[in-house]
């Protein structure tokens, strides 16, 4: 595509224009890659019109290949270039130790009601501090009243006794318009 139709907003450094002032705040390595980018950029869009003007003529397609041969061994062999040594050579060298810094932990705040994340360490200090759960029935800290098992046997004990209680709530009495009170033994003769 000639360079001409090809706005700097769709190219991969939209924001990055030549500017002839001074860059204000901006670091000497972006100044430099930004500068490498736009190089680069514009020797491709050349070596694409050269191209273009070629055409399919042979003999101008053979000069730009012997031109291009010309290039490669003037500038000599490129391939102890590795993507680091190239990256170290346009920002500087990378640090070679081990990298010990970690994302911090990410905090549920959909649903759970909670601002911030309560590490593992507070939780363990905040179930300390609390009093232990006791069987309201024995006061043993092993079980709740639920699972007692003196409660469970002295329940077998009171289903016995339960049963002549029922008995007894099964007589009615009823209280007569004059006052008196009559007990209906449950028995109809």
């Amino acid at each position: 595509m000639p360079r001409l139709l090809v706005l700097n907003r769709w190219s991969r450094t939209a924001e990055n224009r030549p500017s002839s002032s001074k860059f204000v705040g901006v670091s000497d390595d972006f100044r430099k890659i930004e500068t490498v980018s736009l190089t680069v950029t514009n020797m491709w869009f050349n070596f694409q019109k050269s191209m273009n003007k070629a055409g399919v003529d042979v003999e101008k397609l053979s000069y730009v290949e012997k031109v291009v041969k010309q290039l490669n061994t003037d500038l000599g062999d490129g391939s102890g270039l590795t993507k680091k040594a190239h990256m170290e050579e346009m920002m500087g060298p990378q640090p070679t130790e081990e990298i010990t810094i970690h994302g911090p932990n990410q905090c549920k705040n959909k649903g759970s009601g909670l601002k911030r994340f309560v590490s593992q360490r507070e939780k363990a200090i905040k179930e300390g501090n609390k009093r232990p759960r006791k069987c309201k029935f024995c006061s043993s800290s092993v079980h709740d009243a639920r699972t007692c098992p003196q409660k469970n046997n002295s329940s077998t004990a009171d289903k016995n006794n339960s049963s002549t209680a029922d008995a007894e709530k099964n007589k009615s009495s009823t209280v007569d318009v004059t006052g008196e009170v009559e007990v209906d033994s449950g028995n109809e003769d």
